[in-house]
C-alpha cells in the first residue's frame, strides 16, 4: 500500500549561523519522518507543509500535516518517543519553543531568536 504524500515548502530567505541551521534540519528531519510514518493509515495521499517565517529577530517553523492528529492528551514533556523528544530537546537548543497541535492534523510550531 502506497500513500502519495505532498510537501508544499513556504520558507523565507534569510541568512541563518550554522549551528542553528544543522538544529533546524534535524528537527525538520523528524517531523517529516514522524508525519510519513503515522499521519496517513489507509490514505491513498496526504499533504505536508513546510513554512519557515522571520519576522524581525524571531523566526517561526512550523510543520502542518493533514492526517491523523496526535493522540488525545498528547504531552510533549510526557512523551516516551525518541523522535518527538528528539524535537523538544533540539528546540531547547535553540532557546526557542514547541508546541505541538491538533489542527486537521499534526501542527507543530517552533519559535525561536535568530
Amino acid at each position: 500500500y502506497q500513500t502519495v504524500v505532498t510537501v508544499e515548502k513556504n520558507i523565507d530567505d534569510f541568512p541563518l549561523d550554522s549551528d542553528k541551521l544543522f538544529l533546524l534540519g534535524i528537527i525538520v528531519n523528524e517531523l517529516l519522518t514522524n508525519a510519513m510514518k503515522y499521519a496517513f493509515p489507509g490514505r491513498d495521499a496526504g499533504i505536508i507543509r513546510i513554512r519557515c517565517k522571520k519576522d524581525g529577530n524571531q523566526c517561526s517553523l512550523t510543520v502542518h500535516d493533514d492526517g491523523i492528529g496526535l493522540p488525545e492528551g498528547f504531552i510533549i514533556e510526557q512523551s516516551t518517543g525518541l523522535g518527538m523528544n528528539l524535537v523538544y530537546l533540539l528546540s531547547k537548543q535553540l532557546e526557542g519553543t514547541v508546541r505541538f497541535e491538533n489542527d486537521n492534523g499534526t501542527k507543530v510550531i517552533i519559535e525561536f531568536t535568530v
